[in-house]
């Protein structure tokens, strides 16, 4: 199973439909792979650490 499906996977589960699931990828078609998949955020390989714990601080505090 790709990230993709994965993703769509997780997020349709009531179980786990409300956990952040953040993309990461190096592929320059990310962007639109992140939305097929549903994802909550998306991150470019190689990411900046910073960056991630941002996103994780917004996904806490909303």
């Amino acid at each position: 199973m790709g990230g993709v499906k994965a993703i769509q996977y997780i997020k349709s589960q009531d179980a786990f439909k409300n956990i952040m699931v953040i993309f990461f990828s190096a592929n320059s078609n990310m962007e639109a792979l992140s939305k097929e998949a549903g994802a909550d955020g998306l991150l470019k390989k190689p990411f900046d650490i910073i960056e991630l714990e941002q996103m994780i601080e917004k996904a806490v505090n909303v």
